[in-house]
């Protein structure tokens, strides 16, 4: 397997920190950079064992292994037959629990964001001899602490905008509400999608799942195909599903909370962001989803419904990463003041479009309400909701129909 310039970079430098007395590494990589090929290259042949925590994860990389090597791999999981042999094992995390473990030299968690200190208790003490290399594009917990308490050492393959120049990375073009919006969206997904990105394969990112099916029912009645997958989705009508959107049955996919990992639809082009995010990880996630290239795309669109962006900072911008303090931040765009930190790849902030939503309108008369008020007429709508006279995506259209906004 021939690797590109920046992944046999970071495969000596994982290499070159583990020669130097680390233990566990942790490797930080844009979405579709080729984290499975870079940890595949620097553990080599020796036996392994790959940790992921969803489904889809366990399907793909137990895939992208067995084709990569030609060998076999044993996947650990529920109603799974083992792989008697194998050198190379896949486990669901939650699978280890009273399982006795292969005896392996590297343990490779993926999506390593996820875990908590305590949640790796079980895998350290059952894989304590093995070195580790964790992976992830965005190395913050969700409340963004770093990952320093599990990890030793700290490498950057590439930033999104260094694979963006180079063509591995879609180019994002961004459609934002003009200010950043608490708890409101300055166009509703439907009208948005429609507006700016109909036809195209779109995910959606809403403030609830009763918004994700009222929002799907809207988009078929506009001839649009969608779907919502949740967190209690089966299992077979999620793989239904995802296999709908990626033939081109389905056009668009809605969701909550999930679709951020493990999700590979290369010529998905569309991002709506709907709801407000905590922190730049779960956008980054979110956004990550439409920046693999395909023949059949010119651009990744990301319509910020919601102005996070204005926060949060564009989806392509270098960010730096640290194991302590702040997880993930955005330096200034001068990069001799970034030093030491700044990853050895040229990058430049410049050539970034930045659009505004060429109709974002709500009307003199709304303009003159004050937040307040439209915040406490959202919580009397939520009182409803609670006591179950109305659901949460029709409070969400009365408060529309009054202010021309959505709550978000």
């Amino acid at each position: 397997m021939e690797l590109r310039d920046y992944q046999a970079r970071a495969v000596a430098e994982v290499r070159a920190k583990w020669a130097a007395g680390a233990k566990h590494v942790l490797l930080v990589a844009p979405t579709a950079s080729g984290k499975t090929e870079m940890a595949q290259a620097a553990v080599g042949k020796a036996p392994q064992c790959w940790l992921v925590h969803t489904r889809d994860l366990l399907d793909q990389t137990a895939k992208r292994l067995r084709e990569a090597t030609g060998q076999p791999v044993n996947v650990i999981a529920g109603g799974v037959e083992p792989t008697n042999g194998a050198r190379i094992h896949v486990a669901m995390v939650q699978s280890l629990f009273g399982r006795e473990v292969p005896e392996v030299n590297y343990l490779i968690p993926d999506e390593c964001h996820h875990y908590r200190a305590d949640e790796w208790e079980l895998a350290l003490y059952a894989f304590k001899t093995a070195k580790r290399l964790g992976l992830t594009a965005t190395p913050a917990r969700y409340d963004n602490r770093p990952l320093g308490d599990v990890f030793d050492e700290l490498v950057v393959a590439a930033q999104i905008q260094d694979l963006v120049e180079r063509g591995y990375l879609m180019k994002v073009d961004l459609l934002r509400a003009p200010e950043p919006l608490k708890g409101m969206a300055a166009l509703d997904a439907v009208e948005a999608y429609m507006r700016y990105a109909n036809g195209t394969k779109a995910f959606g990112y809403l403030p609830s799942v009763d918004m994700c099916q009222d929002a799907a029912r809207r988009f078929r009645e506009n001839g649009v195909s969608a779907k919502v997958i949740a967190y209690n989705t089966g299992d077979s009508e999620r793989r239904k599903a995802m296999g709908e959107f990626a033939a081109g049955e389905v056009r668009v996919l809605l969701c909550h909370t999930t679709l951020t990992e493990g999700i590979d639809v290369p010529d998905a082009e569309t991002c709506i962001l709907g709801k407000s995010y905590h922190h730049v990880g779960q956008m980054m996630q979110a956004t990550g989803r439409i920046m693999r290239t395909s023949p059949s795309k010119t651009r990744a669109l990301v319509l910020d419904l919601v102005g996070c962006t204005h926060v949060l900072g564009h989806p392509q911008i270098p960010r730096l990463f640290s194991l302590t303090g702040e997880a993930i931040s955005t330096p200034t765009t001068n990069p001799e003041a970034v030093g030491k930190e700044r990853n050895p790849m040229q990058w430049s902030v410049g050539n970034i479009d930045l659009q505004e939503f060429e109709i974002v309108s709500v009307g003199a008369e709304v303009a003159r309400v004050p937040s307040e008020v439209m915040k406490e007429r959202w919580n009397d709508l939520l009182g409803l909701v609670k006591l179950r006279k109305m659901r949460r995506c029709e409070a969400s259209a009365q408060f529309h129909a009054e202010y021309g906004l959505w709550p978000a």
